[in-house]
């Protein structure tokens, strides 16, 4: 994929973690600290009448849909 095809999206706007890479690269300190930041976050958001937590679907830009699913943000407005 093209960067072309990239254009209008914020790869800064959220944080994503593979399961596999925390279990692999990151020992029991460091996942006792992410589950406290995870829950922070929750307890703030509630605070501000916001769901606890939201749902993701996470696509890879490297798979070769990644374009199909660009379009059907960009057709839903969902990309700048």
């Amino acid at each position: 994929m093209g960067d072309l095809i990239l254009q209008g999206i914020d790869f800064n706007k959220y944080v994503t973690i593979k399961q596999d890479d925390l279990q692999k690269y990151c020992d029991d300190q460091d996942r006792i600290d992410l589950v406290r930041i995870l829950k922070n976050i929750r307890v703030g958001r509630v605070e501000f009448s916001k769901k606890p937590s939201n749902r993701y679907l996470v696509i890879n830009v490297d798979e070769d849909y990644a374009e199909d699913v660009v379009e059907i943000l960009k057709k839903n407005n969902h990309w700048k």
